[in-house]
């Protein structure tokens, strides 16, 4: 595990982060509205949003007008540039598997349930392609998949 305490990988992933997380609270702001945010300089919120946009985790959706000055862009968290799944394990008249897989915004893209059969392992594991297809991914893109399980087990 690399180690980032002191370091400017720390200092530049905390400012990625930050920055990230106001896009996907705030929606859109640009980059005078992140500096005023965030705190950090003109230069260093430039490198943090070409870092973002070049990672794919930000995207620029306009242009402001009306000002004195070039137009500045306008940017947005990308809710294409992750994925995550949550399964819960349900018990109802008949167990079952119901399934959701959201963007990184949080938004619901694809929805399913199944059957819990004998061996839940495949059907875990068909469940999460079939979200995947669903959602018109790459078999294995996802990388994040929460399983909740009720306090009975």
């Amino acid at each position: 595990m690399t180690r980032l305490a002191g370091s400017s990988k720390l200092l530049r992933a905390m400012n990625e982060s930050a920055t990230l997380a106001l896009l996907l609270d705030r929606g859109t702001l640009t980059r005078g509205d992140l500096r005023e945010l965030t705190g950090l300089s003109k230069p260093t919120t430039s490198e943090v949003m070409r870092r973002l946009t070049d990672a794919g985790l930000a995207v620029v959706v306009g242009h402001t007008s009306g000002g004195p000055g070039p137009s500045a862009e306008i940017y947005a968290a990308n809710p294409a540039a992750g994925h995550a799944i949550a399964i819960s394990v349900r018990e109802t008249q008949r167990p079952h598997l119901a399934a959701v897989l959201c963007d990184l915004a949080g938004a619901e893209v694809a929805r399913s349930e199944v059957a819990v059969p004998a061996d839940p392992l495949p059907a875990v594991a068909g469940l999460v392609d079939d979200l995947a297809r669903q959602a018109g991914l790459v078999p294995g893109s996802v990388r994040l998949v929460q399983l909740a399980l009720p306090g009975s087990y």
